[in-house]
């Protein structure tokens, strides 16, 4: 190396390790604060969490307190009713990514979570009925159980997240869209 390229070397390095040990913006001192909005939410800010109407989250009173929480944003549904909660939540938000996550995406192609996405996008535009979580008793005649032993045990039945939309056109009955749903590591998902 020349003596020309050794000296802007060194003199990048010590304008790197200048930058490097500058006094900081006392908003980076402080380190990013965690705080929960009133609907929950949980926002990741240098601001004071009153600047954004929010609580430090962890603080007595606020959603994220300490206290195991009956659900919550960073867990996946444990019950099929905490999954209709967040099915609600997700019309009521109109988040179609709130949504989107509580589908098990195994086995989509990128085509048909591409064209389910969109269906979902076009589902929250409409007004919602109700959620619902229906799951058939184990020997209701309309369950079919082809090519089982009549005499095995019954497999548990499949509950169904019902979906009941505005109808169309203003008539009476709600256009309902069913998903069934599963369990997957200690989750519940929708299912196509």
């Amino acid at each position: 190396m020349s003596r020309v390229g050794a000296r802007a070397l060194a003199a990048w390095a010590l304008a790197l390790l200048a930058a490097a040990s500058a006094p900081m913006p006392a908003a980076a001192q402080d380190g990013v604060r965690r705080c929960v909005a009133s609907d929950g939410r949980l926002i990741f800010t240098d601001r004071p969490c009153d600047a954004l109407q929010a609580v430090p989250a962890g603080e007595p009173g606020s959603p994220d307190d300490g206290r195991p929480p009956a659900f919550s944003l960073r867990e996946c549904p444990r019950t099929p009713e905490q999954l209709g909660d967040e099915a609600r939540l997700s019309f009521a938000t109109r988040d179609v990514n709130r949504l989107a996550g509580l589908f098990d995406w195994s086995g989509w192609s990128s085509r048909s979570a591409e064209s389910r996405m969109a269906d979902l996008d076009d589902l929250l535009a409409h007004r919602l009925v109700e959620v619902r979580v229906e799951t058939p008793e184990a020997d209701d005649p309309g369950v079919v159980r082809l090519g089982l032993d009549p005499d095995a045990p019954a497999p548990p039945p499949v509950p169904v997240l019902v979906v009941a939309l505005e109808p169309a056109g203003g008539g009476f009955t709600p256009d309902e869209r069913r998903y069934p749903l599963h369990e997957h590591a200690a989750c519940w998902w929708m299912g196509r």
